[in-house]
């Protein structure tokens, strides 16, 4: 069976919402501004790498072909 896959691909696939990029990016940058008697360095970056690993999982082709490919909707579950 020949299979036809239109339009640009799984890599095309991006999704910058920016209803999801802009509250964290806001609270992100809230983060990062609390003074270093509050927040260690150390938590700082456990901070980003989080942001980061959710942002992964929801604006990469990750979060577009999650309903469609069981083993990447649990990749999502990972983060």
């Amino acid at each position: 069976m020949e299979m036809h896959h239109h339009g640009v691909g799984i890599w095309g696939s991006w999704q910058l919402a920016p209803e999801i990029l802009l509250p964290l990016l806001l609270l992100t940058y809230l983060y990062l501004r609390l003074p270093s008697a509050l927040v260690t360095n150390r938590q700082r970056i456990f901070f980003i790498a989080g942001i980061v690993s959710a942002l992964l999982v929801i604006i990469t082709p990750i979060g577009a072909r999650a309903m469609d490919y069981f083993s990447l909707h649990m990749v999502q579950h990972i983060t």
